[in-house]
């Protein structure tokens, strides 16, 4: 049987209101040894505190930023929807979700082999059909950031297939290197790398 389209339940109404949390959805990038096996994951409603000094969010996530590329959907990310009564899982439905090739690609090469990566991804996290759901989780896109264990950017991959961040962090590391020189400052840091998560 193919997997159907997935299908957004919303979000609680209200999300977002001054003195409460709001809720986001985040993806749980399921493993794989295999870089070349289908995109999985779950995607889960979490809590977002929106007052100062309040508890964390209860999962460490990473915001992933990144272009989306081309207006066309080529590539799929099948959603594992898991149906839970009483702690325990009744089925594991797969339902696909269309994503861009550049997401695509940077999942891929985001995806652990041996456990879940949680990340914020507008593009899958967001219903982007729900206008009002979108204009809110954007209104609060500060704060989900700002709750984020980490900002990965995603530049995509060069024609050789690897990825541009090895390019980019060579660039700021010289960069970093050139100021130094020219401006004589030694409070400057010329080591610059990525963030492993």
């Amino acid at each position: 049987m193919t997997p159907g389209r997935y299908q957004y339940s919303p979000l609680p109404s209200g999300s977002g209101a001054e003195s409460d949390d709001f809720t986001i959805r985040l993806l749980h990038l399921l493993p794989s040894a295999d870089p070349e096996s289908p995109l999985r994951c779950h995607l889960i409603e979490t809590s977002i505190p929106i007052m100062k000094g309040a508890k964390p969010p209860p999962v460490r996530y990473h915001a992933l930023s990144y272009t989306w590329g081309d207006p066309v959907f080529p590539a799929t990310l099948q959603v594992v929807e898991r149906t839970d009564q009483g702690g325990q899982a009744l089925s594991n439905r797969v339902a696909i979700r269309n994503i861009t090739e550049n997401l695509h690609s940077a999942l891929q090469s985001l995806r652990k082999p041996d456990e879940e990566l949680v990340l914020w991804v507008d593009a899958v996290c967001i219903n982007q059909s729900d206008v009002a759901e979108r204009n809110n989780q954007v209104t609060n896109m500060p704060k989900t950031y700002s709750h984020a264990s980490s900002v990965i950017v995603w530049l995509g991959k060069d024609l050789e297939g690897r990825g541009y961040d090895a390019q980019a962090v060579t660039f700021l590391g010289d960069l970093a290197a050139l100021i130094v020189r020219l401006e004589g400052k030694r409070h400057f840091s010329a080591s610059w790398k990525p963030v492993v998560i």
